[in-house]
């Protein structure tokens, strides 16, 4: 599929860099969107969905190598398989020396699951690949509703637009004072055992977060 070429890698952009070297068993820096449907999942159309959505979202598919000076992604053969959940959340999706993509999508009951570990992409990334595979979804696991096409990107975005490191392009070396803000707010109480995985789930008004939020 690929060319052996110096197209089938590319650096980390700066956001990256520090999660490799800083993951482990305990800290895996893997973080998980979902979304729940109103019927239980059904795993053939799933998949379909994420082969459809994987094609607009290749660099999904490239796998994390070590060089000699630093880190890089390389494009690979690799495929997805959907699974159904049977582990607990965010557990170790990179392994040093392994060629193994960098996200999962899972199922359990009416939930889909999407696991990407933050080198690959951040939460806006993330977030636009779980919206395009959830209508994907939709459309295969419902052809009679004959549901519109809608896009979640630009329709001129190209492959090189979704690897556009962020920081480089933006950033200003120009010193601003900015005024001093209020601390955001942090958990205490005991930390966890080596290895152990807490999850708080909370519901909350959409409307009135964004109401919040402005």
């Amino acid at each position: 599929m690929f060319s052996l070429s110096r197209d089938r890698w590319r650096k980390l952009d700066n956001a990256a860099k520090i999660f490799p070297a800083t993951s482990s068993h305990r800290d895996t820096r893997v973080f998980r969107f979902y979304c729940e449907c109103c019927d239980p999942i059904e795993p053939d159309a799933l998949q379909d969905a994420l082969d459809i959505t994987i094609k607009k979202y290749p660099m999904f598919l490239s796998v994390l190598r070590k060089g000699v000076f630093w880190f890089y992604m390389e494009q690979s053969n690799l495929r997805p398989v959907v699974e159904e959940e049977d582990t607990q959340p965010c557990l170790l999706l990179y392994h040093h020396d392994k060629k193994t993509l960098l996200f999962k999508v899972t199922y359990y009951k009416n939930r889909i699951n999407l696991e990407v570990f933050h080198a690959l992409t951040d939460g806006t990334g993330a977030s636009q690949f779980l919206r395009e595979l959830v209508r994907n979804y939709l459309v295969c696991r419902y052809p009679q509703a004959k549901l519109p096409d809608v896009s979640f990107t630009e329709p001129d975005m190209t492959v090189q637009d979704q690897e556009t490191d962020g920081f480089t392009k933006y950033y200003k070396k120009e010193f601003k004072k900015t005024e001093k803000k209020p601390k955001a707010f942090q958990l205490t109480g005991p930390k966890t055992a080596h290895g152990e995985l807490n999850i708080t789930e909370g519901r909350v008004s959409c409307k009135a977060l964004l109401a919040k939020a402005k």
